[in-house]
């Protein structure tokens, strides 16, 4: 299944430069253009001109290229190499016409990729899931025995009760054994329960050690004085919203997976990402100004990548293509 390595399709820099790596000293790209010994009589970040005191950092225009560049060479290298891979491994899988059938002949498609995956998942799923445990913290002394007991029990919580680790687990050990690579991730959710009540009859006192709360948010405060007794006495509407945190496991698609592609592994990558598509609602949820997400949002972002497609041929948000323009559910990259 595997093709040779296309020497055309070697990623291109943001500059229009041929990257053939990267230089760990000084962060610039070795290839064709790459820097000369003429330009390291006036380069900053040679050592041997100057000291690490000395060392300039990037400025904001700079950083923003790199980072650019580093990103449109990790996702052209995703698109035009790994990608069209990929989704010839899911066409045999999927046991779909060659193409070059002939009329009258046999068209049969043997299924020995399906087969071979299928029967490799189950033992690969026994490794992880066939105790009662996911994973074991080992204390280091008798005094670490209930904090390491705790934090097992708690982790496999997390995992089997708050996650699909079952099936999280599966979906990863089969994307690696038919697309080359499995990704999981995870990351803390604050989830949001927003509830409302409505008081009266309250000293202002009363009103006051409530709205002092951080969770409590005053929709509505009336102050009235009783005509009989002359106590001030306060009406108040207020919402109190009580955030609870969560931790989300997830299996990542392997099209959204962004990582240096000189790099041999995630603790030596320069640039590691995951690329999305969110709604408007999600990402201000999350924490972002929304007329930021307006201005640098873009609909589409896989329009190069065949393997989204064929992964889902029915949904067309992938490419910008959607019927709606609610924020609640179009999509942005």
């Amino acid at each position: 299944m595997a093709q040779g390595y296309d020497p055309d399709i070697i990623p291109q820099g943001a500059g229009g430069a041929t990257n053939l790596g990267y230089d760990p000293k000084t962060g610039f790209a070795l290839g064709s253009n790459a820097r000369s010994k003429d330009d390291d009589m006036d380069d900053p970040y040679n050592e041997d001109d100057a000291s690490p005191d000395e060392l300039e950092p990037m400025d904001d225009e700079e950083f923003r290229y790199t980072v650019k560049q580093a990103i449109e060479d990790s996702q052209t290298y995703i698109d035009s190499y790994l990608a069209p891979q990929r989704e010839r491994a899911m066409a045999y899988y999927l046991a779909e016409p060659f193409g070059n059938e002939e009329d009258g002949r046999s068209q049969v498609v043997l299924t020995e990729v399906r087969d071979t995956v299928l029967a490799m998942v189950p033992s690969l799923l026994r490794i992880f899931t066939g105790g009662d445990k996911i994973l074991e913290f080992v204390p280091k002394s008798q005094e670490d025995v209930a904090a390491a007991e705790q934090a097992t029990d708690l982790i496999n919580h997390i995992f089997y009760q708050e996650n699909p680790g079952f099936r999280i687990l599966h979906d990863a050990i089969k994307d690696g054994l038919l697309l080359k690579t499995g990704i999981l991730t995870w990351y803390k959710l604050d989830e949001e329960k927003v509830e409302y009540y409505s008081y009266s009859g309250l000293s202002p006192e009363e009103a006051m050690f409530i709205s002092q709360d951080s969770e409590v948010q005053v929709d509505e405060y009336e102050e009235e004085t009783d005509l009989m007794t002359g106590v001030s006495l306060v009406k108040m509407k207020i919402r109190r919203i009580r955030r609870t945190p969560r931790y989300i496991i997830e299996s990542v698609p392997p099209e959204q997976f962004l990582i240096d592609n000189e790099a041999t592994s995630i603790d030596e990558a320069i640039y590691v990402a995951r690329r999305k598509l969110a709604t408007i609602s999600e990402l201000v949820a999350m924490g972002y100004p929304r007329d930021i997400i307006e201005m640098n949002a873009g609909t589409g972002g896989f329009e190069m990548n065949g393997e989204v497609i064929t992964r889902n041929p029915a949904d067309q948000s992938f490419f910008g293509i959607t019927n709606t323009t609610d924020e609640t559910t179009d999509k942005v990259f």
